[in-house]
């Protein structure tokens, strides 16, 4: 439970870096505006393949939910770097799949040593 803490303050500490850093802007609200149609409409495809996964393996959904992050933040960090590059904001999520990724990587390890 600490490292899971500890985890949550270091990607905090990374995302007011890299925002500062790199300059990058505040977005309004709290909603993430996508960047063009293909990728609103792939990111809604991937979110009714984690919902079908969801109601098929419902012991796994931690799991499956990390899975559906890490590639919808990977997808979202394309689309960025790909239309928006100049905004920097490709950076905030490689940041948020590294830490995803590492967050599955922590549960999976307390997991297995039980």
């Amino acid at each position: 439970m600490f490292a899971i803490i500890v985890l949550f303050v270091v990607y905090s500490l990374t995302d007011q870096y890299l925002k500062k850093r790199f300059s990058i802007q505040k977005t309004k609200g709290w909603i993430y505006h996508p960047v063009n149609r293909l990728q609103k409409y792939g990111e809604i495809f991937l979110f009714i393949i984690a919902l079908i996964l969801f109601f098929s393996f419902s012991d796994q959904i931690i799991l499956i939910m990390l899975i559906f992050l890490i590639i919808s933040n990977g997808f979202r960090a394309l689309m960025e770097w790909l239309y928006r590059r100049k905004t920097g904001r490709y950076l905030l999520e490689i940041s948020a799949t590294v830490f995803t990724m590492l967050l599955l990587t922590l549960g999976i390890a307390c997991h297995i040593t039980g």
